[in-house]
Formats: C-alpha cells, structure tokens, sequence
C-alpha cells in the first residue's frame, strides 16, 4: 500500500507442495497510474523482510469484494489458481 500508483491491496495465502502456503498480492491501481508486477515485487523487497514478500503480484482492474465491501480473498484464489 506504500507505492504510490497503489489503491488497493489484498493478500492471499495460496497452497505450495514446498512450503505449505505462501503469499500472493492482488492489487488495484489508482486511476491514471501504470506500473508492472515485476517493478512493485522490486519495490516490496525494499519494504518488506523476505519472508514475507510475495511469491507473486497480480495487477487486477478491480479487486473482487463480498457484499459487505470487504476484499473477496477467496475469489482471489479462484483466480490465481486458474489464470
């Protein structure tokens, strides 16, 4: 959320054979603002200690929500898994 071209953010723990779960990012961009994934993965590691950063960031237009408005972090792993 620190990156400026951020609106917001979710996390998603997401099944690994090797390490049990690890993390995804799924952000949403402030309007007018590009970035990559690979430029706010750099970003993060400057942020965040390594075991915490993600194994991925995936830029969506729009991040799901439930209906009471919060981030739908299951939908969220529907995605990533079968992207």
């Amino acid at each position: 959320m620190r990156h400026a071209a951020i609106l917001d953010a979710g996390v998603t723990g997401i099944d690994s054979e090797d390490e049990g779960q690890v993390p995804v990012a799924f952000v949403e961009l402030r309007p007018e603002q590009q970035t990559t994934s690979s430029a706010l993965l750099d970003f993060a590691k400057t942020q965040l200690e390594n075991y915490k950063l993600p194994v991925a960031i995936i830029i969506l237009d729009k991040l799901p929500r439930t209906k009471s408005g919060k981030i739908d972090r299951e939908k969220l792993k529907e995605l990533y898994l079968h992207k």
